[in-house]
């Protein structure tokens, strides 16, 4: 079957389904709303989307596409200018 019996996949691609919404939602908060706390996350999300794409089997444009995306800096790799 195209999913997995025991539900693997389909709980694979919930996650991935998630985490691309949350992409969408912490840019959107983050650079048109105006709260840039939200962008934060976004090197997490981009790791976590990495992984789980990385468990599902045809997504290789898309794997590809992700790992040829420029590092985001994280809110902990601010240089210290002082």
């Amino acid at each position: 079957t195209p999913l997995g019996s025991d539900g693997e996949e389909v709980m694979h691609l919930c996650a991935m389904q998630r985490l691309l919404q949350a992409l969408g939602a912490y840019g959107y908060l983050g650079l048109v709303k105006g709260n840039t706390n939200f962008l934060a996350h976004i090197p997490t999300a981009l790791a976590s989307l990495r992984a789980i794409v990385g468990h599902i089997p045809g997504l290789d444009k898309l794997r590809d596409t992700l790992s040829q995306l420029p590092p985001v800096p994280r809110a902990t790799d601010k240089k210290n200018d002082g």
